[in-house]
């Protein structure tokens, strides 16, 4: 009887060892489904191709011209740069200096900026 009780105690162990390990298992989103609408919907794509085209507004929206805010972006670009990878695409030079600077001009938390 010993045998046949080691063998159901075994087997009961590995079942809950499996179990556990597929309650693990669930797959995480890597970004929610807002961001992921960022590329339609966002500031950096719908507003400032809009606002490169009036420097006025441009102007009042960054507190700065959009020569500047070019130049801002060639000297920051060795810094701030990072490469896509396979699993998401970074987030461009320009896009995070636009929230930066949105930031700097307005005070606004990031949260309702970005």
């Amino acid at each position: 009887m010993d045998e046949i009780e080691d063998v159901i105690i075994v087997s009961l162990l590995c079942e809950e060892e499996e179990r556990l390990l597929q309650l693990r298992k669930k797959p995480r989103l890597w970004i929610h489904d807002i961001p992921k609408s960022r590329y339609e919907e966002g500031e950096y794509h719908v507003l400032l191709p809009r606002l490169k085209r009036d420097s006025k507004r441009f102007h009042t929206y960054f507190r700065m011209s959009l020569h500047k805010f070019n130049e801002l972006v060639q000297i920051m670009q060795p810094y701030i740069k990072r490469e896509d990878t396979l699993f998401r695409k970074a987030i461009g030079v320009e896009e995070k200096l636009m929230v930066t600077m949105r930031y700097l001009a307005t005070g606004d938390s990031f949260k309702t900026i970005a």
